[in-house]
């Protein structure tokens, strides 16, 4: 199951936002937040929309995104650490349009398009993610 739709409780979602379970209640209530009702009443978030929350809000994914395993996009990643390029329009990107989690390998793609780095090697995401995704291939080409 993609672990991006798994569903927290009000309480695992204000663990991950550093604030209570009533808060979090708040914020359903005023529909800044999505949430689903359980036949049994109770509130259960989907952790894509929880992510999608913390980042519009300026708040920290790192917590969620280390204990779920789930990866941030390029975008979503810069935004949080607070870095974003000033000259970068991510709506206009090719990675965001294409919602791509692998920024780096579709940059050959398009040489023209306009870049939050220079380089992959001084990004931090490229850092971050190239390794997991350089040993998922491993794991896939041992299996085959």
């Amino acid at each position: 199951m993609d672990k991006d739709l798994y569903a927290l409780t009000t309480g695992q979602a204000a663990r991950y936002c550093f604030v209570t379970s009533d808060t979090i209640l708040n914020w359903i209530n005023a529909e800044c937040l999505p949430a689903q009702r359980t036949v049994g009443g109770q509130y259960r978030i989907l952790v894509d929309d929880l992510r999608h929350f913390l980042n519009r809000h300026g708040m920290s994914t790192d917590l969620l995104n280390q204990e779920l395993e789930t990866r941030c996009y390029c975008w979503e990643f810069h935004l949080c650490r607070g870095k974003p390029n000033p000259d970068s329009n991510c709506e206009s990107c090719m990675v965001f349009k294409s919602m791509a989690f692998n920024c780096f390998f579709i940059r050959s793609l398009f040489p023209d398009s306009q870049w939050h780095f220079s380089s992959c090697d001084k990004c931090e995401y490229f850092k971050k993610w190239n390794g997991l995704e350089m040993k998922d291939e491993a794991i896939l080409t041992k299996k085959k």
